[in-house]
């Protein structure tokens, strides 16, 4: 079983080691209860011992149970980390930060996360050292949402076009959220932190900007905008947005980016990021859109009237989506009757 899994462990590797990608450490950087909505770990950056450039990276997390784990049933089998429960796929873009969704992991059940690197030859790593942790239950947090990043604007009325530059958040609970103290953090060395009194409404937006002044002579003064500006810039090539509790606990945080998938249109040809489902993964590049419209939708949901499915189109699938959500047949009373 040894030899099966170290075959497993190093898959992909060719014989001659010396020609692939030097084996990458992973470090745990989440909470430190391991609550499983707040793991997040970081990998060393790509190096190859023969100079050939980066082309992917993969993460995964696997189950192990044995003797030594916590909780272990001596009646039960072991498990070997051989099954993922969280596998990321091959990326194409590097990015030092993995922050899974803790989909799929279990209180008081031990995890192992590994990382690998890939060079533009096709030779993989070998898999990291694991990093093994005991999940705990999930902290609970404010029901907010990333929802829209402009982060490349494009808009010749204005000196400096990122001065339009902003972040909209949504409560996607049905609850009103006091802000006070939840701050945006990790593209800035300074967090913008919500002043006290600030309160948003279930399903209600807010927009932080880059400069108001300016995003107001934009956008106008219907837009719900949060008191102050935010510091420093958003990456014209990606980086990680981070929104954290007035404590430190992790919200939510999106690593975008300006390829390996993410919406190319937003990256300077005047469309914002959109999310498409704030309830779903806001690190997977195909749950973002391009804007529908030059300069995003700032303080709305900015969905295409019509679009049922959400994939950017009004077709046939919407208007039968639409009947059968909607297109229930009502007998009216009476003969005179209106509606």
């Amino acid at each position: 079983y040894a030899i099966t899994r170290g075959n497993w462990i190093d898959a992909s590797i060719l014989t001659d080691s010396n020609l692939v990608p030097n084996r990458p450490t992973v470090t745990y950087t989440g909470d430190a209860g391991f609550a499983v909505n707040q793991l997040s770990f970081t990998t060393s950056g790509y190096s190859s011992p023969v100079g050939s450039a980066f082309a992917a990276m993969e993460w995964r997390i696997a189950e192990i149970s044995n003797p030594t784990t916590p909780g272990f049933d001596l009646n039960s089998e072991w498990i070997y980390e051989i099954d993922p429960v969280v596998e990321t796929g091959p990326q194409s873009s590097f990015s030092s930060t993995f922050t899974p969704t803790g989909a799929g992991l279990s209180e008081g059940h031990t995890y192992r996360a590994r990382v690998r690197m890939q060079d533009a030859s096709g030779r993989w790593s070998h898999w990291s050292d694991p990093l093994e942790f005991v999940a705990s239950s999930a902290v609970a947090v404010p029901s907010l949402a990333i929802t829209e990043l402009h982060y490349n604007p494009f808009n010749p009325s204005v000196s400096d076009p990122s001065d339009l530059e902003f972040i909209e958040l949504r409560n996607i609970g049905s609850s009103p959220i006091d802000l006070t103290g939840i701050r945006l953090a990790d593209f800035s060395s300074t967090p913008y932190v919500f002043s006290g009194g600030a309160r948003l409404a279930a399903g209600e937006f807010i927009v932080v900007a880059s400069n108001p002044a300016v995003f107001r002579s934009v956008y106008g003064e219907a837009i719900n905008l949060a008191a102050g500006a935010f510091s420093g810039s958003l990456s014209n090539g990606g980086e990680t947005v981070g929104l954290y509790t007035s404590t430190g606990v992790l919200i939510v945080s999106v690593s975008y980016d300006d390829e390996g998938g993410w919406p190319t249109a937003a990256d300077g040809d005047g469309p914002s990021l959109e999310i498409i489902d704030p309830t779903h993964d806001a690190n997977d590049p195909g749950n973002w859109r391009a804007s529908y419209t030059v300069g995003g939708s700032p303080g709305a949901s900015g969905d295409l009237p019509g679009d049922y499915d959400r994939n950017g189109t009004v077709d046939q699938l919407d208007y039968a989506l639409w009947r059968a959500q909607f297109g229930t047949r009502v007998v009216l009373a009476g003969s005179l009757a209106d509606g």
